[in-house]
């Protein structure tokens, strides 16, 4: 399952106006995350990296053990076309 940016900054989140969002992805995340293959890539890590916000190092240490989804950039040219 690709790990998209939002379920980070979610997680991380504690903004009252957020309340419901921010539970549910708590609860995905800390109750059945482990069903599932998990992965992010690199734009997800480009994106928690980018900028100034509270919750920034939570973010990418949550989703530091997640291993990475190789995309057509990270393959080599001839693995690229297969």
């Amino acid at each position: 399952m690709y790990i998209e940016t939002t379920i980070p900054s979610y997680y991380c989140d504690t903004r009252r106006s957020l309340e419901g969002e921010i539970a549910r992805t708590r609860q995905w995340w800390d109750e059945q995350r482990g069903d599932y293959e998990c992965f992010i890539s690199l734009v997800v890590l480009d994106e928690l990296s980018a900028g100034e916000y509270s919750t920034k190092a939570a973010c990418l240490a949550l989703v530091a053990e997640l291993p990475l989804l190789a995309t057509p950039h990270m393959l080599q040219p001839w693995e690229a076309d297969t």
